[in-house]
């Protein structure tokens, strides 16, 4: 009869232990450590360990979660975002809609792993142009008219060197240069990398692809961010194409992004 009883109790035990194991596991504090973020057009990019996998408007990682949404580089707070019809709406818990002056991203992680860049836009100096001109130099362009797009932003690297990253282009119909260029590059102390370019004669303009920068944003909490571009066809024609670049033996490398099945 003891024997009878200390069974019960130890599937009693072993049931409650168990229980308490699948709730951990299910909420994150234990199992994997997943986290998430959701770009303006309902993209989510999942990251899990190693291994990072964009969705289109998956609704399901969004249900019963606050998220860290920002106005681009501005964060605004924790809020509740749902995606419907192409579009998506962010709220406070009073059913209040969130307005953007600029365009929406929001994260989540239960430990805070994911850090965003709020870095402020700064303007570009007398060595930022001059390197610009080296850069395009070697791709034959001498001048240009003038450059309506000229992203300047502090990035943030584990060393702790001052590094920055631009994203330039002259791509304009008002202008009439003989080529065009969208080129996005950092720079450590006049050192710098082209991550993406594209270069496209007067001719070939419409074709022409435009780069921007979408994101700076720790993704792995180690202290350097890592770079979403998105890319799309200056004329609209293109379908737009999202890029995450990882900082390795100090050189930018894109990250392969696993799609949803």
């Amino acid at each position: 009869m003891n024997n009878k009883k200390t069974y019960i109790i130890f599937l009693i035990i072993l049931t409650i232990y168990l229980g308490i194991v699948f709730v951990l596991y299910k909420t994150d504090a234990l199992g994997p450590k997943t986290s998430y973020i959701v770009f303006n057009d309902g993209s989510v990019l999942t990251i899990e360990k190693n291994k990072y996998k964009i969705d289109t408007e998956n609704e399901e990682v969004l249900k019963n979660k606050k998220l860290k949404v920002y106005d681009y580089n501005e964060y605004l707070g924790e809020y509740n975002v749902k995606f419907s019809e192409n579009t998506y709406k962010v709220y406070d818990d009073k059913y209040n809609l969130i307005r953007f002056q600029n365009s929406f991203i929001a994260t989540y992680s239960k430990k805070d792993t994911i850090k965003m860049n709020t870095s402020k836009f700064e303007s570009l100096n007398a060595k930022d142009l001059e390197m610009l001109k080296e850069i395009i130099n070697k791709e034959n362009i001498q001048t240009y008219s003038y450059l309506p797009i000229e992203q300047k932003r502090q990035i943030n690297v584990e060393d702790g060197k001052q590094t920055y990253i631009y994203s330039i282009s002259n791509q304009s119909i008002v202008n009439n240069d003989e080529k065009f260029f969208s080129i996005v590059f950092t720079a450590t102390d006049g050192e710098y990398q082209i991550i993406k370019k594209d270069v496209a004669n007067k001719e070939e303009y419409n074709r022409l692809v435009s780069y921007n920068i979408e994101a700076l944003i720790d993704v792995d909490n180690d202290n350097t961010d890592e770079i979403v571009i998105n890319t799309q066809i200056f004329s609209q024609n293109g379908e737009p194409t999202r890029e995450l670049y990882k900082l390795k033996n100090n050189k930018y490398e894109i990250v392969e992004l696993q799609k949803s099945k």
